[in-house]
């Protein structure tokens, strides 16, 4: 059975329980309206039954009209009687329960009826004449007055003995009546008392029912629900664990549901879905495998394109597929491959139509521009899936290959873009130009997926083919920083009354920093610092070279400018001048203690004086070598005395930069050299490379630090 039948049965007799208790409510309330009507009534009887006995008492005081008031009194007589018959009636007929007291009443009543209010109203009918001469009196004194007064005038003879005997007998009964009254009020008492308890019955009797009765019905409705309920989360269970089992990757599970319901129709639905991804996945691994394979034989684009192409044909059952790549310098579309005839998704003179081969070659040669049509705008330029479900029912985005009389036409079409690392490469599309087939969402959502995976499988070719060239500049690099370690002395030559230290730390793994100390002769020796414009192994071949012009430009009669001279005439024209070069030359002369200096840029040189306690500064305003090969450097002669101290840097020292973005400035390397010149130059280099480290922090190192420092001793 059906869930919606079972949800309608429970519904059916949930509306079938209410108006049952809508029944037995409305029974009931009519139930309790007609003994409340029943109570009125009787209570109405009881007011006139009091009303006529005071009337009849008060008349035997009280002086009124006597004519009008035996009318009054015999309609109420008959009022009284007309209400307790229809009473008796209706008590007789629909509430038998109350017949044995209500009958004592009705005869009780009756016979003081016949006794008293029969008797009276015939005697109150005979009073109606005003022509009688005695009712004024009676009238104008009541009954026991007029009684007395009537007694008087027969004494003389005036009165009228019939009359007499007839007001003495109403006189009596109305005296007797009041007598009888008391019987009459028991009676009533138990009326009354024997409605409510009726009543009191009848409502605790209804309530109890419709107690029950809503109880059956809640009780009714929970267990259908439970167990409809108790079925459906059996059932859902199981389809939830049947999915649980697709995610963990278990594509063969089955739901087994065999009770005729939606959930059968479910079951078999989900088995379809389960076997169609059993296939897809299938073939999505033999996808995979094949551009595994490609990969593997050999690293090469454009074949991998084809075989892509080719398989996206092939897994999509499509009749034509194609690549189209983004043009590097201009917002068009050009295609790489086809598969298949794929009619263009633009306008075709006829001439070309007339053959599927010019058709081709149009396709083939024709770029596409971006806005050209609504297929490129949604898939380049917003970069979106795009699906064409059905041409002939979405033609404003097909619009030249939605006519199926046409050649061009296109039933049905899938257009994905391919994304690789963020940047559009090209689009995959693919298109059934059978009116009678046409893509499935889930072909649209398998070719996605297999977009991406192939989106994701040319960026790790280009990264790993970014990686072997990296590799191989790697190799370069690590060669070129052996070479260029090579270029440092490996052994600071030892001078005559000379302390020299030296360092260079380089910002990048080949540095744009280098210095040299080296003798010439015996009595002469040179120290440089160099520092070549631009970083990596461009920088550090122009070291090479500089060094390698240098040390054989050495002799004996050589000084700081010569040297410079004719190094910046050596490299200004086989040089680019991207690497020019800023140098300070020293050539120090043990044999008379004197030191030539030159300088090629704007780096200064700075002397610590140890009797005067300060530093000199340095600086000349040549420009770089490899600049100007006509410029003509000058020397700078000076002298050291005993502890004085020489410092040559490259410019790195002053770029460094610490957390706060603050910079090294030269003052500060002053402060510097004042406070620790009086140490060893070994303790020196130290202590100021710590120095440099603690005042940039967290921050890399800018530039290249390169330093030499000359002591006198």
């Amino acid at each position: 059975m059906k869930i919606r039948t079972k949800i309608t049965y429970i519904q059916l007799t949930t509306v079938f329980c209410i108006l049952l208790s809508i029944g037995v409510l409305y029974r009931s309330f009519t139930d309790i309206e007609e003994l409340k009507q029943l109570q009125v009534n009787f209570n109405r009887l009881i007011d006139i039954e009091y009303n006529v006995n005071d009337m009849l008492y008060n008349s035997l005081y009280i002086n009124e009209n006597i004519v009008e008031f035996g009318i009054e009194v015999t309609n109420k007589f008959n009022a009284l009687i007309s209400l307790v018959d229809f009473m008796y009636k209706d008590i007789t007929k629909n509430h038998k329960y109350l017949d044995a007291n209500f009958k004592q009443f009705y005869y009780q009543w009756h016979q003081k009826n016949s006794n008293y209010y029969l008797p009276l109203a015939q005697n109150f009918r005979e009073y109606v004449s005003p022509t009688k001469g005695w009712i004024p009196i009676i009238s104008n004194h009541g009954l026991l007055k007029g009684y007395d007064i009537l007694l008087d005038e027969e004494s003389k003879g005036l009165g009228d003995e019939a009359r007499i005997k007839q007001l003495k007998s109403t006189i009596d009964l109305i005296k007797n009546n009041k007598l009888s009254q008391k019987v009459i009020e028991d009676q009533i008492k138990i009326v009354q008392e024997d409605l409510q308890y009726n009543i009191n019955v009848s409502i605790a009797g209804n309530s109890l029912l419709l107690i029950i009765l809503l109880i059956f019905i809640v009780t009714a409705a929970t267990m259908m629900s439970s167990r409809i309920s108790k079925s459906l989360i059996k059932k859902v269970h199981n389809v939830e664990t049947s999915l649980e089992k697709i995610a963990e990757g278990d594509l063969s599970s089955q739901v087994i549901d065999n009770s005729g319901d939606e959930f059968t129709d479910l079951a078999k639905s989900f088995n379809t879905l389960s076997t169609m991804l059993i296939g897809k996945t299938a073939s999505m691994k033999e996808i995979m495998n094949e551009i595994s394979e490609i990969i593997s034989k050999d690293v090469n684009i454009d074949a991998l394109l084809i075989k892509i192409t080719e398989l996206a044909k092939q897994s999509s059952k499509a009749d034509a597929a194609t690549i189209l790549l983004v043009d590097k310098f201009s917002d068009i579309l050009r295609v790489e491959h086809l598969e298949g005839f794929f009619p263009p998704p633009y306008s075709v003179s006829i001439s070309v139509k007339s053959k599927r081969s010019l058709i081709e070659e149009k396709f083939k040669s024709t770029p596409i521009p971006f806005h050209s049509s609504y297929l490129t705008k949604e898939s380049v330029l917003k970069g979106e899936p795009l699906f064409v479900k059905d041409s002939e029912e979405e033609s404003d985005k097909l619009p030249f290959n939605s006519n199926p009389q046409d050649i061009l036409f296109i039933k049905s079409s899938m257009t994905i873009p391919l994304v690789v690392s963020n940047k559009l490469l090209g689009v995959i599309s693919l298109a059934k130009t059978n009116r009678e087939e046409t893509f499935s969402d889930l072909d649209f959502s398998n070719m996605v997926s297999f977009v991406e995976y192939v989106s994701l499988t040319i960026d790790n070719l280009y990264k790993y083919m970014e990686l072997l060239e990296k590799s191989e500049m790697k190799r370069e690099m690590n060669i070129a920083s052996e070479i260029q370690t090579q270029l440092l002395p490996k052994k600071i030559p030892v001078l005559p009354n000379v302390d020299i230290s030296a360092f260079s730390d380089s910002a990048r793994g080949i540095s744009g920093d280098y210095y040299d100390i080296y003798k010439i002769s015996k009595d002469k020796s040179v120290a440089t610092v160099c520092d070549v414009a631009g970083k990596g192994i461009a920088a550090a071949l122009v070291l090479v070279i500089i060094r390698t012009i240098l040390q054989l430009a050495s002799n004996s009669k050589s000084t700081a400018k010569d040297l410079l001279t004719f190094l910046n005439k050596s490299i200004s024209d086989r040089v680019k001048t991207d690497y020019f070069a800023t140098l300070s030359v020293l050539v120090y002369d043990n044999s008379n203690n004197s030191i030539t200096l030159s300088i090629a840029g704007d780096t200064p040189v700075l002397i610590y004086r140890s009797k005067e306690q300060v530093v000199e500064r340095i600086t000349h305003s040549d420009v770089p070598v490899g600049i100007d090969n006509t410029t003509i450097y000058s020397n700078k002669s000076i002298s050291l005395n005993e502890d004085d101290v020489l410092y040559m840097f490259s410019d790195g020292l002053l770029e460094v930069r610490n957390d706060f973005n603050d910079v090294f400035s030269i003052n500060e390397l002053e402060s510097f050299i004042l406070e620790h010149s009086n140490n060893r130059t070994e303790t020196i280099t130290v202590l100021l490379k710590d120095y440099l480290n603690e005042f940039r922090g967290a921050q890399n190192r800018i530039d290249d630090e390169t330093v030499i420092v000359f002591k006198k001793i």
